[in-house]
């Protein structure tokens, strides 16, 4: 790198993208990074930065999941914005799952009872909000048809 001031964000967001696909020691990389991540979530739209690349990383790297972030590098935050937004992430991810769950198990109840599922359906079930999809999951035990079981 040049001699020219690096701001936080900027150095989290180049050792992220250096490291995220090949490091095999990214765990390890990421918890001597927890000072500058502090750095990142205490600037101006800093969380966002920091929360992108948590999510980036999370996407790219198998060996970075919730549960290194919740267990391992959460605890080590001092910093507390830093810390509360890691763990406001967590629990986003943690409702998505659940939400994504609820639509993968309708779909399935779907395919067994009614065969095979064209597009518009499995369309359907993942837009949908999520009150309509537990609705259609209470429905499908009394439809005859699929348009029955997920009509509005």
């Amino acid at each position: 790198m040049s001699s020219r001031a690096v701001d936080a964000a900027t150095l989290l967001t180049l050792l992220a993208l250096k490291h995220a696909r090949t490091a095999t020691d990214l765990r390890e990389r990421l918890l001597d990074w927890v000072s500058l991540m502090g750095a990142v979530a205490r600037a101006p739209g800093g969380r966002a930065v920091l929360l992108l690349v948590l999510r980036n990383l999370v996407l790219v790297n198998q060996r970075i999941g919730r549960e290194f972030v919740l267990n391992q590098l959460g605890p080590r935050f001092e910093d507390s914005v830093a810390k509360e937004a890691v763990m406001t992430w967590l629990e986003e991810l943690i409702a998505e799952g659940r939400d994504l769950g609820q639509r993968d198990l309708l779909l399935k109840q779907l395919r067994r009872r009614f065969g095979e599922l064209p597009a518009e359906p499995i369309d359907r079930v993942r837009q949908a909000p999520l009150d309509r999809v537990e609705e259609w999951g209470l429905r499908i035990f009394e439809a005859r048809t699929l348009a029955e079981a997920l009509a509005d």
